[in-house]
């Protein structure tokens, strides 16, 4: 059997003194089943770009290491960040008497009805943050782990996955809206059940690609077929459909102090060439007539 190995820290059960940890096999579920829940609540957004979520054993190693530690229980997983401000990893993580992996990941897909789509972040005093750890579109690898601990005589179930990329906690849409699959990004242009992939086909004929235009108002490009995308010459998104523009300007970053200024902006790092892509030049803006 394969086992789980894999997740930002959801409290579920009051602490006490720690005597001893074990793995545990108890109601263990396949890669593929935590795999297919995941996917199954990411397909939930019906949305245009969302990544289908994939296995990856470093992140499961990363999250054994977490669960490995019984007083982690009563931790928060500190991330190295790239450009030193995006987690490299994000981590969920849950304890419980007998709960079994798939609650686990249910808790934290519950937390749905803490976020708000108006505001694009969690409501005011709720904490949303290990659900949009599951299903924000980028997120595109996990990896899982179960621990049992001891804890004053009572055996616990300690649970985390690890993600990769981790999730910023700004107020930003979780995906864009639109018909699934059709603004998947370059890198995985194709749709298999409603969620972006690479071609694993010989042919990219063969594979399903729904885009459909690499031109709007806002912009225009060309289609490249083989990896189902828009190259663009002036706009910005999958589709050339968005404007050209730095984001910082419009979204709440202030927990990421970034803005647009050319005494501060560094455009070597990806935090930037995203949130500041008109200032670094990641796009051109669309001629005024």
């Amino acid at each position: 059997m394969e086992l789980y190995y894999g997740i930002q820290l959801l409290l579920l059960v009051v602490s006490n003194v720690m005597d001893v940890c074990t793995y545990n096999t108890q109601d263990a579920i396949s890669v593929k089943q935590i795999l297919r829940q995941h996917n199954k609540y990411r397909r939930r957004l019906k949305a245009s770009n969302v990544l289908k979520m994939t296995w990856n054993n470093t992140l499961a190693d990363e999250a054994a290491k977490w669960v490995g530690n019984c007083s982690n229980i009563d931790a928060t997983y500190r991330s190295a960040k790239k450009d030193n401000l995006v987690p490299l990893i994000g981590m969920n993580a849950g304890a419980a008497k007998y709960r079994t992996v798939s609650s686990f990941l249910k808790t934290w897909y519950r937390q749905k009805a803490n976020y708000s789509s108006r505001w694009n972040g969690c409501l005011p005093n709720s904490k949303c943050l290990a659900y949009k750890q599951m299903v924000f579109a980028n997120v595109n690898s996990a990896g899982c782990a179960l621990q049992s601990c001891k804890i004053a005589s009572t055996e616990i179930n300690f649970f985390a996955c690890a993600y990769s990329p981790g999730v910023i906690d700004v107020q930003e849409r979780l995906a864009e809206k639109g018909k699934p699959c059709t603004k998947c990004p370059p890198k995985a242009g194709f749709c298999q059940h409603d969620l972006c992939v690479p071609c694993s086909a010989e042919k990219p004929s063969k594979c399903d690609c729904r885009k459909r235009t690499c031109s709007s108002s806002f912009g225009t490009g060309y289609f490249d077929k083989e990896t189902c995308s828009c190259v663009c010459k002036y706009g910005a998104g999958p589709n050339c459909d968005e404007r050209c523009e730095n984001k910082a300007d419009h979204l709440y970053v202030d927990s990421l102090n970034l803005i647009c200024e050319d005494d501060v902006v560094d455009c070597e790092q990806d935090v930037y060439k995203k949130y500041c892509a008109l200032r670094c030049n990641q796009c051109r803006a669309m001629p005024r007539n």
